[in-house]
């Protein structure tokens, strides 16, 4: 058959979807059924996954996203729901038969030469689809075949990424050893043509999918080569639609290897944050804490969509969030509290919340933060309601602690005073604009000697200088 009709012939039974399964399995049996039987079931099986995909469910990175969404839901190697496993796993004990069957001829020497290629071509078949086939039936028997040489380097690679992408981890060093040892070889090649670079980058992320203490080499060195060849954007993309904890690290180096280009740095610090699972917060947090996920020219506006993520991905567990806004008070410098009042904001905090966070930051132990990061507060004493489109609307809330405490250091003459007055003074423009909060009084310390026209009617808070 012409490859093409095959594929066509592929997307039909695909759409015709659970109902052309009978037909195919009667069809299994056939001599020629490699052509495009078992590539069918396996498109047919995989349906139930893509359809709760977020996103089109077809694509470069769709299996990449389907490995993460197994991984989440905890059913690697399994179909998302129980009532659909049975009649998965029955087939691929069927096609694990016709394996088994294909690999037994090829054994005997009598076997012609045009033959043993169609048997081989049958046994590459059924390998991809059993691969592909969310059941753990197939997985040991095509971690033996892919293992041998009976298969070719091609069929090996694509059933490895096939097993990764259904979330099986595959600890085996041998088979890390012989694609390692491929992708030397290809590496070694100055200039590959168009087809054999795809087939490069492809291997590169099967390297670094799996286990990094099972590499010969350090990741690094494999992924400055991905990068060399594929361009860091479509390696973020990769790693970002996988999500893996090894993603994860990979990106975290990749945000080390920026050197100061700040375009190139926060679409990194954006792919990582899309990766946050259960798995891996506290590993941001230490990026967080230590400064490399800000870096010393980046720009602050990319926070606010950072801040979204984090808060729609791990807001629902309280030690991600304490852990997360502890490394942005221990940071310390603008991009830190910038990240630490975007994500109260987001989680519509308590002011006591607020104050705790802002107690950290504005101590005078903290030599990192200048007087442009006191105004990131400014966020937490309103808040955004979102109207029709783009309009919003701004509501006053009321943080009195955290006012009381701004008033403090207004009124001291700590080497933060002229901003604490400032962050006042723009407070309370928005107070007569907006309306003030039933619940806050104007003066934010009653008890204090300090009046609150001596802060405004300082020189910090004078638009020009006396």
């Amino acid at each position: 058959m012409n490859p093409p009709n095959g594929i066509l012939l592929t997307r039909v039974l695909a759409r015709w979807g659970s109902n052309a399964l009978p037909a195919l399995r009667h069809l299994a049996d056939h001599s020629q059924a490699e052509q495009f039987v078992f590539e069918a079931m396996a498109t047919i099986l995989q349906k139930p996954w893509r359809s709760m995909l977020p996103a089109s469910p077809f694509g470069p990175l769709s299996s990449l996203r389907m490995s993460r969404l197994r991984r989440q839901t905890g059913r690697p190697m399994l179909q998302p729901s129980s009532d659909l496993q049975i009649e998965t796993d029955a087939i691929a004990s069927e096609l694990v038969d016709l394996l088994n069957i294909a690999l037994r001829t090829l054994e005997d020497i009598s076997v012609q030469d045009r033959e043993r290629e169609r048997l081989l071509s049958r046994i590459a078949a059924l390998v991809l689809a059993l691969a592909r086939i969310p059941s753990p039936v197939g997985a040991s028997p095509v971690l033996a075949v892919i293992a041998s040489p009976v298969v070719g380097d091609r069929t090996m690679v694509d059933a490895v990424n096939s097993l990764l992408d259904q979330g099986l981890c595959i600890n085996k060093p041998e088979l890390v050893v012989r694609l390692c040892i491929l992708w030397d070889e290809m590496a070694a090649h100055r200039w590959l043509d168009q087809s054999r670079a795809y087939e490069f980058r492809s291997l590169s992320h099967t390297v670094l999918r799996f286990p990094h203490e099972l590499l010969p080499n350090p990741a690094s060195h494999y992924l400055e080569r991905w990068m060399a060849t594929a361009g860091s954007y479509d390696v973020e993309d990769r790693l970002a639609a996988d999500g893996s904890p090894e993603g994860f690290l990979l990106l975290r180096q990749m945000l080390t290897m920026s050197h100061g280009d700040s375009q190139r740095r926060e679409r990194t610090a954006y792919s990582i944050v899309s990766t946050l699972s259960s798995e891996n917060w506290a590993q941001f947090a230490e990026i967080v804490a230590d400064g490399t996920f800000f870096g010393p020219q980046s720009h602050l506006w990319y926070l606010v969509d950072v801040a979204k993520t984090v808060h729609a991905t791990v807001g629902h567990r309280l030690e991600a969030v304490v852990a997360i806004l502890d490394a942005c008070a221990r940071n310390g410098s603008r991009g830190g509290v910038s990240l630490g009042c975007l994500l109260l904001e987001q989680m519509h905090a308590s002011d006591q919340a607020a104050f705790e966070f802002a107690t950290r930051v504005l101590g005078d132990e903290n030599s990192a933060l200048e007087a442009e990061g006191v105004q990131e507060f400014q966020r937490l004493f309103f808040r955004k309601q979102q109207l029709n489109g783009p309009a919003y609307r701004v509501l006053p809330i009321a943080s009195n602690r955290l006012r009381g405490l701004v008033f403090s250091i207004a009124a001291s003459r700590s080497r933060l005073s002229d901003a604490a007055k400032t962050l006042l003074c723009e407070v309370e423009e928005e107070r007569r604009r907006s309306g003030r909060p039933t619940d806050e009084p104007r003066h934010p310390d009653l008890n204090g000697t300090v009046r609150l026209a001596d802060i405004f009617c300082s020189e910090a808070t004078l638009p020009y200088p006396r």
